[in-house]
């Protein structure tokens, strides 16, 4: 079989570079903003679950998501929705609209 390679432009380089870059730092921002969240909590159980349980994973500053680990966990975390709204409340110094899901398990 043989080889082939492809050069890109140099400029489509660069944009995939820079794309690439602005996710992860989007990334670190999440994940930043997830813990500041979690510390707002006022219920130690509450953080605990967040901590081991839940990620965020969509922020844009009006929406958050929260992905829940399962169903189960899912209805004990949406029952805690006004806890939850109030931490950002406080991070954000605005009201945020959070928004959950189940995770969807790995494919192997």
């Amino acid at each position: 079989m043989g080889s082939w390679e492809y050069n890109f432009p140099a400029e489509e380089v660069l944009k995939l570079e820079s794309e690439i870059k602005r996710i992860r730092i989007n990334r670190r921002h999440i994940e930043g903003l997830w813990q500041e969240v979690i510390l707002n909590i006022k219920s130690s159980s509450l953080r605990a679950l967040l901590r081991m349980h839940c990620n965020l994973i969509f922020f844009d500053g009006k929406v958050a998501c929260i992905e829940v680990t399962s169903k189960h966990l899912l209805k004990l975390t949406e029952s805690k929705l006004l806890n939850i709204q109030s931490a950002f409340k406080n991070v954000c110094h605005s009201d945020i609209q959070v928004n959950f899901k189940v995770a969807t398990p790995d494919k192997e």
